[in-house]
């Protein structure tokens, strides 16, 4: 009998845990609290060094960003310098172009050890310059 009161209290506990933090135990894909569509998740390239202790994740139809730790909707991350849980990482939507119609701007400020860094996700590329006024000339007029 007692084992099964604190059975029914444990599970009782996790359940509202797991309704408290918005999180599920299944790693469902968050959505937009205005369009109620899933976020985007922007990551690194693969062959990056970077490591990042958050994820950012960015609506693609309004300009709602937010950052993730372990699974939460956390704006302060582990600091790669000091490694304690205090840097700050605030999002905001950049403006499209047409290398990068969906990119993001974090701004991380640790407020221990003084660490800052500017991260754009996804990271711009660098697109060959087109010579621009050249065109295929036309044949010639047939007389």
């Amino acid at each position: 009998m007692l084992i099964g009161v604190i059975l029914f209290a444990a599970c009782t506990m996790l359940v509202a845990l797991l309704l408290y933090t918005r999180t599920s135990p299944f790693q469902r894909t968050p959505l937009c609290p205005n369009c109620q569509i899933p976020y985007l998740k922007l990551v690194d390239p693969p062959d990056s060094p970077e490591r990042r202790s958050y994820e950012v994740l960015a609506c693609p139809q309004c300009t709602n960003t937010t950052t993730r730790v372990h699974g939460s909707p956390s704006r302060f991350a582990y600091c790669p310098s000091c490694n304690q849980r205090t840097l700050e990482t605030p999002a905001r939507r950049l403006p499209p172009t047409l290398e990068a119609p969906l990119s993001v701007e974090i701004d991380e400020r640790c407020h221990v050890c003084g660490h800052e860094h500017v991260v754009i996700l996804p990271p711009p590329f660098h697109t060959p310059v087109v010579m621009r006024g050249r065109v295929i000339p036309f044949p010639g007029a047939k007389r």
